[in-house]
């Protein structure tokens, strides 16, 4: 009787508090990107908003306070009725676009090829530079608009190895000129 009892107060709290946050998404929304944005939880580095109701009008209200949190490393949208006007706003052109996410999951909401766009946008203009991942399952967007976000990571990706390579291999060639010419090693200080 008590397992009874205590699955079905269990099981109302969670359809109250599921009830309250899909009715009040947005509103919560812009409460918590408010105070984001006056530099509440600045090591914030997992943030997880699935199922939440947040909706277009949520991100938007929240996306300056999520730009704000240089830290933040993994953003659960999932299943929040998001459209291409929450993700443009959430990867509008900026200041510290959200420098340090790696993983971003927005499956399960209603972006199109349009949304897809914006990030594809967004990835090429070096924004996101940390981004790796990103979860679009379950969106009406075409596979050719979830190719060319995928293209334009491993672009990015293509960039910065090369370019990683190239600071390598001058500070190796710099090194050789160095004892052909013997001079000291520029990293003997």
């Amino acid at each position: 009787m008590y397992k009874r009892q205590a699955c079905l107060a269990a099981s109302l709290a969670a359809s109250l508090a599921s009830s309250l946050t899909a009715s009040l998404g947005a509103a919560l929304a812009a409460a918590l990107g408010a105070a984001l944005g006056r530099g509440a939880l600045p090591r914030l580095q997992v943030l997880w908003l699935d199922r939440t109701g947040l909706g277009s009008a949520g991100l938007i209200a929240l996306a300056p306070g999520l730009r704000a949190r240089p830290q933040l490393k993994f953003l659960g949208l999932v299943f929040n009725d998001i459209d291409d006007d929450g993700v443009a706003a959430l990867v509008a052109p900026g200041e510290a676009v959200l420098q340090s996410l790696v993983t971003l999951g927005l499956s399960g909401n209603q972006i199109t090829d349009a949304g897809c766009a914006a990030l594809v946008a967004a990835l090429s203009s070096g924004a996101l530079p940390s981004l790796k991942n990103i979860n679009l399952d379950d969106n009406p967007a075409s596979f050719d608009a979830r190719a060319a976000i995928d293209e334009a990571l491993a672009a990015r990706a293509w960039r910065l190895l090369r370019a990683s390579v190239a600071q390598d291999t001058e500070r190796q060639m710099s090194g050789v000129r160095d004892q052909l010419l013997g001079l000291p090693s520029s990293s003997s200080g």
